[in-house]
């Protein structure tokens, strides 16, 4: 003898199915925003890094007598100093007599505001010299240059004795997501000399 499924039965397996596909698609989503939450952050961070990379490897390669904020003579959105790096040979210049760098161009590194952007720029050394004295007149050299992050909401430089600090702030809006992803990178660097 065949039996058959009464409606109350097949009413309450299609309740713990729609139940079972509601609880996956919870748990999928919560997943998804996990995920792409995440990976906003990890990209932000990835272009975070390319800024202290790049500002960390000339500031260790720089001199402190040289250092230069702007605004202000502590702190400000730009930093400015000297590099001995040769275009033309590609490598570090150094005096072979005195053993001491041979500048060859001011750097500047720079935060613009309205286009929330941290830029770098090179102003060379006409001729190249062997003392360091800091760029004066920095607010006049911050257009143009090379991009190192957007998205930047913040970016401040600290100038203390062989030390300068820097605080990027960087905010990205994510699919899924009203609110941005945000992350605050704090970086300390070590002038040589």
């Amino acid at each position: 003898m065949t039996r058959g499924h009464t409606l109350i039965e097949i009413m309450v397996s299609m309740g713990l199915l729609v139940l079972l596909l509601g609880v996956m698609f919870l748990i999928y989503r919560t997943g998804a925003n996990a995920w792409k939450k995440s990976e906003a952050q990890v990209q932000l961070v990835q272009d975070a890094q390319v800024v202290t990379a790049r500002l960390s490897r000339e500031v260790e390669r720089s001199i402190y007598a040289s250092a230069c904020l702007d605004p202000g003579p502590n702190n400000g959105t730009a930093v400015s100093f000297l590099s001995c790096w040769n275009e033309a040979t590609a490598s570090y210049d150094y005096d072979p007599a005195s053993r001491s760098p041979v500048w060859q161009k001011d750097v500047i590194c720079y935060y613009d505001g309205p286009s929330r952007e941290v830029r770098w720029t090179e102003v060379p050394l006409t001729p190249a010299t062997p003392t360091a004295s800091p760029l004066v007149g920095l607010a006049g050299l911050r257009a143009g240059g090379r991009v190192l992050a957007r998205d930047v909401t913040a970016c401040d430089f600290v100038l203390s004795p062989r030390v300068l600090e820097m605080r990027l702030q960087m905010e990205r809006q994510r699919y899924g997501s009203g609110a941005p992803e945000r992350v605050e990178i704090p970086c300390r660097m070590f002038f040589r000399n």
